[in-house]
Formats: C-alpha cells, structure tokens, sequence
C-alpha cells in the first residue's frame, strides 16, 4: 500500500513533539523552582544568582539582647531584622537582589531570607543602622517600589482558667451528626508554638508537619501549652477518651511550628508558615497569633484609629499581597483578633478583608472583657474557659481570642466540606450568614450544617 502521507508531514508531527516537551519542560521547571519552597520538602533554597544563604541561619534563634521596643508602635521588634518586600507578586526578586548588590556591601548587609513567590527579602542590618537603613533603602533602589517593615515579634496571648466547663459546641449549636460527618477532605493548618501528636485528640491526624524556623519537620511542644490546645478546638478527634474535642474532628491537621528555641515568635516565621500552608494547599489556615508589645491600655481610641490610617502601612500592604495570594489559591485565613482590648487593625496585620478576625465572647454572649473589637473584627465566637488539650495526655481550660479563633476555622472546615464548589468569599458569605447579632455583636451560630 502506498504511503497517503509524505514525509515532511511526519518530520512536522516529530517537530510538534519536540516542542510540546520543551514547552512543558519550561513550564514545569519554572513552577517548581518558583518560591522559597519545593511542593515536596518545604526546603529552602540557599542561593539566588550571586546571593548564598548561610544555612546556618534556619537554626539560629533571636537572641534576648536583639529584642527591643519600637518607640512609635510600641511592638517588639529584631533590632537587626528588616523585611523588605517590591508591591506587587510579578517575578521581580532578581531585580531586587541585583539592584540591592550594588548599593550595598552585602558582607555588612546580609541577605537571611529570600522567597521570590512574594518577592520578599529579609536582610540583617548593623543594629545602629537600622533606622538609618529603612529610611534610606527605598532612594536607593528607586526603580523598583518597596515595602519596609520591621522584623516583629508575636505572642500566644492566652490565659488559664480553672473553673466552668466546655460550652462552645451549645453556644454555636453545631449537631453532632453535622461534626462528625462532615471534614474528611479538608486540611487545616495551625501556625503556633509546637504541638503534641501524640494527644489523644490529635494522634493519627497530623499530615505534612512543617517547622518554619529550621525548615525540619520537627514540632514538638514547647514550655508553655498553646499549639495544643489551638489545634484540638479545632479539629480535635472525636471518641478520644477525652473532653478536648473539635469543631470538624474528621478535619486533618497541618502542624506548622513557628517558635524558636529562646521562645520567639517573629513575623518572619509567620510569613514562612503561611507560604509552606498555602503551597501544601491547606484549604484553611489559623494564626492564634498576635501583637508582642508594651502595655496598650492607656492608649485613647483616637489614638488608635489614627495609628490605623496612617501608620504601618508597607507591613499592611505587604500582608495584603500576602492574603490576597493566599485568596487566589483557595486558602482561608483566620486571625485571632487579640487580646489587649484595643481596636482589631492595630496591628497591621490584621488590616487585609481578605481574613477571618476572631473576637471573643463570653457565656452570656458578650465580649470578653480582654478582646479586641471594632470595625476590623469579622466575627466573634466563644473564647472563655474552654477546654482543650494540654501535652502529655492532659487537658486544660484556657482563655482568649486564641480559643475563640479555632473554633471558626473548624466550623469554616466544616463549610468548605458541605459546600466544595464554593470559592473562599462565597465560604465566607456563608460564614457571615451563620451568625447572629447581639449586644451589637456578629457572633458565630450554625444555621445550615
């Protein structure tokens, strides 16, 4: 039979080939050496161009001397950190670094951090220079337009209680049925202190363990029980033998540490447990994390709203970008609102509308007296006297809006398993609508599940 194809249409056919695999060898290439972290291993790369990263650093703990107040925020910040950040999540980190290699001895300025997903830098400065450096950084890499921050500190913000008992599950009025069937397909991801995966309430749940500090997967507890109790409200396992039982307790856990060994808990690490969340798709991430300062309050709520509309703006809108990337990949993330009673957006962190800010409420529904509040707080759930895990097969009643924020990235878990399809506003709208109000308060009450 005679050949009904000439052989310049096969040559094509192989030429068509040659270049599909090269195009998705490209593409493919790209998407895995895009970011600080393989979608694998959570590793962090350790040279960009000319810049080599000092391994060591994942290990090294903020020492107590670096530590200082802010005179102007009066947050804690890293005497030697500072974040710096281009405006928008196009493929600019080369830039930044070439730019920044020329205006700057990098023996004296070092490069500590890089993430080219959010083109996110964090540099170690002299300490004298600090001041100096922030305000002169922006002039001399004019071409490209810079956030600067100062290297905070967070705190766990929670308080023990030894009286009451659990009444969370009445007050939001969630059905067992609901709880229990409900959550097998969604991953929540808890970024705080360390955790115990061997507690009853947490065994067999865990998945994808990440530390933010060392880049291990170590997250083991630490001194002071927080990341335990945090992740049982929310999705502690049902028939545990004990009474620290989540919101969504067929939800599996990502564990992701984010405190170093002397005790810190820096905006860094925050940044990093996010990005690792986000690329590991957590479907939902909880931060019962907030502001590390000096005594607020004496601070006059003029003086607070003024801070809000003029102060920390980089850092507010660099979390923007940060949340709204965290949006464009289907993840929730849900803020304690904290506990210094001033207004929630204090901290610029809690500025973006793309988050969850939780309030919290005590048994008779009205805000606990520790809670922040105002226009910034999305909603309020319990967060007085609940009990919850505590290391080494205990439990504890603790107290806060660290309490109160679990409960609603649980019940968020549970929304997002009723409603797959769902993006994260149309979860959020139903969130919203699973409230009541009173005492002029949007306070969490299931109406559908």
């Amino acid at each position: 039979m005679n050949n009904k194809y000439p052989v310049y249409y096969y040559l094509l056919l192989i030429l068509a080939l040659v270049l599909s695999i090269l195009f998705w060898w490209v593409i493919l290439h790209n998407d895995v050496n895009r970011g600080v972290f393989s979608s694998d291993t959570g590793q962090s790369n350790v040279s960009v161009g000319s810049i080599k990263l000092d391994p060591e650093f994942r290990s090294l703990p903020i020492e107590p001397d670096e530590v200082i107040v802010d005179d102007e925020s009066k947050r804690r910040i890293v005497s030697n950190l500072i974040n710096i950040a281009v405006k928008d999540t196009s493929p600019r980190l080369e830039s930044l670094i070439n730019d920044f290699v020329t205006a700057y001895d990098t023996s004296i300025y070092k490069f500590k951090f890089l993430d080219s997903t959010i083109n996110y830098v964090q540099i170690q400065v002299p300490t004298p220079e600090r001041e100096h450096f922030k305000k002169e950084v922006k002039a001399k890499l004019a071409n490209l337009p810079l956030l600067v921050w100062d290297e905070y500190l967070f705190s766990t913000s929670s308080t023990i209680k030894n009286t009451a008992i659990n009444w969370q599950f009445a007050a939001i009025e969630i059905p067992n049925q609901a709880r229990h069937s409900l959550g097998n397909d969604i991953v929540i991801a808890v970024i705080d202190n360390g955790f115990d995966l061997e507690h009853p309430s947490l065994k067999h749940k865990a998945i994808k363990p990440f530390n933010s500090v060392d880049f291990s997967t170590n997250v083991g507890y630490a001194a002071v029980n927080h990341g335990t109790h945090v992740a049982s409200l929310a999705l502690g396992a049902a028939n545990n033998n004990t009474e620290s039982e989540g919101v969504c307790p067929s939800c599996k856990l990502m564990p992701i540490k984010a405190e170093d060994t002397n005790g810190y808990i820096a905006s860094s690490y925050i940044i990093r447990g996010i990005l690792y969340a986000i690329k590991q798709q957590a479907d939902i991430v909880n931060i019962s994390l907030g502001l590390s300062m000096a005594d607020l309050s004496q601070l006059p709520e003029t003086f607070q709203n003024q801070f809000i509309q003029h102060e920390g703006k980089d850092e507010e809108q660099f979390w923007s970008e940060m949340f709204t990337y965290a949006e464009k990949n289907r993840t929730i993330c849900v803020l304690a609102a904290g506990n210094s009673n001033i207004l929630t957006g204090f901290d610029p962190f809690q500025r973006s509308p793309k988050t969850i800010k939780v309030g919290a409420i005590d048994d008779a529904n009205r805000k606990a007296s520790f809670s922040n509040y105002g226009s910034y707080t999305t909603i309020y759930a319990p967060g007085v006297r609940l009990m919850g895990a505590k290391p080494d097969n205990q439990e504890e009643l603790m107290t806060g809006t660290s309490m109160a924020a679990p409960l609603v990235a649980g019940y968020l878990g549970l929304l997002k398993s009723k409603f797959p399809q769902a993006d994260n506003q149309e979860v959020i709208n139903l969130l919203l609508k699973n409230t009541v109000q009173f005492n002029h308060l949007n306070i969490l009450k299931n109406q559908i599940i």
